[in-house]
């Protein structure tokens, strides 16, 4: 009997000892449970504190960028409104008058900018080439002109482009030497013949310069008026016979695919004729104003060449 009681007393010490085992692992494992879970709720929070800090630190930086374009475009969206077009004429020239060119000279920029552009330049004409050749200011430009030039003999006579140069004809110049840009202007001269003749000779001078000069641009002129006093009594030198002769020339740049330039209007008065304030002999305009006619070719070549 007492054999067996120790036996009963033994099962129940082991099943005490497993029992223990089971309820100590059982509560292991909950504790390590709840660790991990602990854990991870940490590692959570640390990952949403660090979005949020991340968050907050790219506010701070588009925030400026928003503003700052925000600006900009307030900016922009008030210059084009305040933007005006430039004013444009009939055949899609600028609008400028005699006073605006006065006032865009007066920037050094802008001179600067007609000295570039006209670098490279060949001008080609009679007297009034000739003047813009010594009073423009132009400094970079090449001009091939006489006074009494028509297109009769625009290839047969001999310039000085340099005072100390040898004369040079105008065949020889235009094979030797490439430019951007040819500007042309003869007919006044020309006068007295027929209007078929004069046109039929100015194209095939105008064919020739560009047969020789392919890379340039070649710009024909429009003759300059002359004052109301000069034209009611002259026959030939009148502002009716220059107007055709002009259109007749403006036929040639677009059947040659030229410029076409017309500076009349800015030196006529209110009824077509040169204005007397701007000439002294009726017929050429005054020393001092052909550095506007310089930026007034400028203005209009570089508007057209856009």
């Amino acid at each position: 009997m007492k054999k067996k009681f120790r036996y009963i007393s033994f099962g129940m010490a082991l099943l005490t000892i497993l029992l223990g085992y089971v309820v100590g692992r059982f509560l292991t494992a909950e504790a390590e449970q709840k660790a991990e879970e602990r854990a991870l709720a940490e590692l959570a929070a640390q990952e949403e504190a660090a979005a949020a800090a991340q968050a907050a630190l790219w506010e701070s930086v588009t925030t400026p960028m928003h503003t700052l374009f925000a600006e900009a475009s307030a900016v922009v969206s008030t210059a084009a409104e305040s933007y005006e077009p430039p004013l444009l004429d009939e055949n899609g020239a600028l609008l400028l008058t005699y006073d605006d060119l006065v006032a865009r000279l007066a920037d050094p920029q802008t001179e600067a900018a007609m000295q570039a552009w006209f670098g490279n330049t060949l001008f080609i004409g009679d007297s009034r080439t000739v003047g813009m050749a010594q009073y423009s200011g132009i400094t970079g430009a090449d001009f091939f002109a006489l006074t009494g030039m028509s297109v009769f003999d625009a290839f047969k006579g001999k310039v000085k482009l340099d005072p100390n140069g040898s004369e040079i004809d105008l065949q020889t110049l235009l094979t030797e030497k490439k430019y951007d840009r040819v500007y042309l202007m003869l007919g006044i001269n020309e006068l007295g013949y027929s209007l078929a003749n004069i046109e039929k000779k100015y194209e095939d001078v105008t064919v020739r310069i560009k047969a020789l000069q392919p890379q340039a641009q070649i710009w024909l002129q429009a003759n300059m008026h002359v004052s109301q006093g000069r034209s009611d009594k002259d026959p030939t030198f009148n502002n009716v016979t220059i107007n055709n002769l002009n259109a007749a020339i403006e036929g040639i740049a677009q059947r040659q695919e030229t410029g076409w330039l017309d500076v009349n209007p800015v030196f006529d008065d209110e009824n077509g004729h040169l204005d007397m304030s701007y000439t002294f002999d009726h017929t050429h305009i005054v020393g001092k104003h052909y550095k506007y006619w310089g930026l007034w070719i400028y203005l209009q070549s570089q508007h057209f060449s856009a």
